[in-house]
């Protein structure tokens, strides 16, 4: 047990490249959390393969991603004037926004996505 403890503290943080072919990364910053991390939302989230990271003045608040992730890294992909920025799976730029994350239109740009599209076609 603690050598898994050990482990688990000695695991290198997560960078934005990390995520890659593995999630959408949704950061978000600002003082006030956002409301996508509501439970109503979870199972669309997850569904989207999208990891939700909100900051507020340049500190890590909220997250749903499971790992340590390098902060500075996250936060050097968004602007300070920009509430927040989509990342595709492929590791892009899809997305930035200046007011708070609307979770519908999140929806419509992730489900247009040519990515999004192939994994809806494989799951039926």
């Amino acid at each position: 047990m603690l050598f898994l403890l050990l482990v688990s503290f000695q695991e290198t943080p997560q960078k934005p490249k990390d995520l890659v072919w593995k999630y959408r990364i949704l950061i978000i910053q600002g003082r006030n959390e956002p409301k996508l991390f509501e439970e109503t939302l979870k199972a669309e989230i997850e569904e989207r393969k999208l990891a939700l990271f909100w900051f507020s003045e340049g500190k890590l608040e909220k997250t749903i991603y499971p790992k340590r992730i390098d902060e500075a890294s996250f936060l050097s992909l968004i602007e300070k004037k920009e509430r927040w920025i989509l990342i595709g799976l492929d590791g892009g730029k899809k997305a930035v926004g200046v007011e708070d994350p609307d979770f519908e239109t999140l929806k419509k740009i992730i489900d247009s996505m040519p990515m999004r599209r192939l994994e809806r076609s494989r799951n039926g």
